[in-house]
């Protein structure tokens, strides 16, 4: 990891937002009309852009509401996108 991505912290204050929370139930699967999972993939690609996005926006104007977004986004990646076992 370059030293502009830097991990999650785990001192960051507790988040009531979607990116923090671990439902048993997925509600970010792609759903039918019917309701049930018609696609199951993990779509990445926002958060990641998301997360490329706020490093140069903190090191141009940093502001701690931005520092809290961009550590919930790596918290959100490392639980839900971050394939650990296997590297990816």
């Amino acid at each position: 990891m370059s030293s502009q991505h830097k991990a999650p912290r785990s001192d960051l204050p507790s988040c009531h937002h979607e990116f923090a929370n671990d439902k048993p139930t997925d509600t970010r699967d792609t759903l039918d009309f019917d309701g049930r999972v018609d696609n199951p993939a993990r779509y990445w690609w926002p958060v990641t852009e998301a997360i490329g996005a706020m490093a140069p926006l903190i090191k141009l104007d940093r502001r701690s509401e931005d520092e809290v977004w961009y550590h919930r986004l790596w918290i959100f990646a490392n639980r839900h996108l971050i394939d650990h076992e296997r590297g990816g």
